[in-house]
């Protein structure tokens, strides 16, 4: 059975928040997860206050959240959505992103389709180079490789 982990991503702080990481802070703001609906959200939420009040109130805003893949590419390192994972030694090289289905994306050549089980079968030749939150420019050669 696969372990099951989400991360968030801090547009505002630029960094990943991680489950065990509750209650923490940064910036007057504190990182916060709670379902909604079925579904594991995540917020950073800050106290504000209205005058003289003595009651306050929070700001949230929510995280974009990524789950794990359940896999680890060839150094060990764990492999969750939007994830950027080069390919080498293997006729899919180059950057590619893992996307909500644990399929991987697309690379020059072909549209590739087969989910985890082929990301399974590439985990030996994969490697995460960064992510589509810190770094989209990785997947700007892919696309000028189409052209």
């Amino acid at each position: 059975m696969r372990e099951i982990k989400v991360r968030f991503w801090d547009e505002v702080n630029h960094r990943f928040w991680y489950g065990e990481q509750e209650g923490e802070s940064e910036a007057q703001e504190t990182f916060q997860t709670y379902f909604e609906n079925g579904r594991l959200i995540a917020v950073m939420w800050k106290p504000v206050s209205y005058g003289l009040k003595s009651v306050d109130d929070v700001i949230e805003r929510e995280l974009k959240g990524s789950e794990y893949t359940g896999l680890k590419d060839k150094n060990g390192k764990e492999i969750f959505e939007g994830d950027i994972v080069r390919i080498s030694n293997h006729p899919f090289d180059g950057p590619i992103e893992v996307n909500r289905n644990y399929e991987v994306g697309y690379n020059s050549e072909m549209e590739l389709c087969c989910g985890s089980w082929l990301l399974f079968r590439m985990r030996h030749y994969a490697e995460v180079i960064g992510n589509v939150f810190e770094h989209p420019e990785l997947l700007e050669v892919k696309e000028a490789e189409k052209k």
